[in-house]
């Protein structure tokens, strides 16, 4: 339901439900499930984040709201495809580390 992750020298593009397009040494990110709501609390810089779901985490068949810093980055319906289980049994080859949905939040930069 939380997930603490830093990046050491050695980077990886996912950890757990979470992915980045660009994985960066020394981020730290701290993001938290609670119900429908994913809650970005630390983004470590990143642009944005890859967010990774399945039926045992949440009920895809109702919206999803993801925030950070107080202001709703995303609500909707995310829906399960074949693509994204394809790319996440490719990442690491496990049949358990399979999401069937992913949704992808752009970070707010502060000037924004």
């Amino acid at each position: 339901e939380r997930i603490v992750w830093k990046q050491d020298d050695v980077t990886h593009p996912r950890f757990y439900w979470l992915a980045v397009d660009e994985p960066v040494g020394r981020r730290h990110m701290v993001v938290e499930r609670d119900g429908q709501t994913i809650r970005i609390i630390e983004d470590g810089g990143a642009e944005s984040i890859r967010i990774r779901l399945d039926d045992l985490m949440l009920d895809l068949d109702q919206d999803v709201i993801v925030e950070h810093g107080g202001r709703e980055l995303f609500r909707g319906h995310v829906p399960r495809t074949l693509s994204t289980l394809r790319t996440t049994l490719a990442e690491r080859g496990d049949p358990r580390g399979i999401f069937p949905a992913e949704v992808v939040v752009t970070i707010p930069q502060e000037s924004d």
